[in-house]
């Protein structure tokens, strides 16, 4: 757990030896909160969240909570919002037993009716599209009525009464990310995707579960793993285009370059681990314009 004294001896550790020697616990890429250098602008910290509720990693919450205490503002993604209700055309949803083997959709059924409680009627009217989020949850400790962690650490800077900011408004990713295209959502749901998630599910347990451990844990490097592995079998966007998500990430690095160099002090960058860590993330990003970025926790 980090508190004020550990905290400011990182952040100095850091200003002097140039971040060579591995002063902490932390990889350098494994963790949730990294500091960001940027040559002539400044210096951020910057927390990585997952749709994880905050009562399943108290010390990562208390962690935040130091970090927000410690920075002059905390900036975040994106408010939250509610896309307008999708009117399904039914000759669009292909339930799961059309898409996969029998052996497999009736695995499938057992699993998701065990955790959900639906009934085989309603399991086999299902849109397949639904069927990788429900595996991918399962065991996860449901949201609401638990509070996400990354709410939870924002909740605390606007208790606190801390300046509070997005990158990006309501407005900005409706117009980008456009109405949900449920039936390429359909077409993105296969047998190597359902067949991958069971595999998974058959080495860690319920993935839900599984998840929550990894983030735990701070294994952001196991976290990417998981989401890389999921895409390469499919994808879970709920209809939305890769090309759009990679558009607005495109603006929010831009945004995190102008906060951190046109406001004075240090802000704390609450934002979507999923965004930040990968090939196509913003730390790779911020890297290739010659930022620094290590691990603090």
């Amino acid at each position: 757990m980090i508190d004020r004294r550990s905290f400011t001896w990182m952040m100095a550790a850091g200003a002097s030896f140039g971040w060579n020697a591995r002063c902490w616990a932390a990889d350098n890429d494994k963790g949730l909160f990294w500091r960001l250098d940027v040559p002539g602008k400044g210096t951020a910290v910057v927390f990585g969240a997952w749709m994880i509720a905050g009562s399943v990693v108290p010390e990562i919450v208390r962690d935040g909570r130091v970090f927000v205490e410690l920075t002059q503002r905390t900036i975040g993604a994106y408010p939250d919002f509610t896309f307008p209700k999708v009117d399904l055309d039914r000759k669009n949803i292909k339930p799961l037993h059309t898409i996969v083997s029998r052996g497999l959709a009736e695995e499938v059924r057992v699993i998701v009716e065990a955790a959900t409680g639906m009934s085989s009627g309603q399991f086999d009217t299902m849109p397949a599209a639904m069927i990788p989020i429900l595996l991918i949850t399962e065991g996860q400790t449901r949201m609401p009525p638990a509070v996400p962690v990354g709410l939870m650490i924002r909740a605390y800077a606007q208790q606190l009464q801390r300046p509070f900011s997005f990158l990006l408004s309501e407005s900005e990713v409706k117009a980008a990310m456009g109405p949900p295209d449920l039936a390429a959502a359909a077409t993105a749901v296969n047998e190597s995707l359902i067949m991958y998630l069971i595999e998974l599910r058959r080495q860690r347990g319920p993935l839900g579960r599984y998840v929550e451990r990894l983030y735990a844990g701070r294994d952001s490097e196991g976290l990417q793993s998981f989401n890389d592995g999921v895409h390469e079998h499919g994808q879970v966007m709920m209809g939305f285009s890769e090309s759009a998500v990679l558009s607005l990430r495109k603006v929010i690095l831009e945004r995190m370059l102008q906060a951190i160099g046109s406001q004075p002090g240090m802000s704390f960058f609450n934002l979507e681990l999923v965004s930040l860590t990968g090939a196509n993330g913003l730390f790779a990003a911020l890297r290739r314009q010659g930022a620094t970025i290590r691990a603090l926790a």
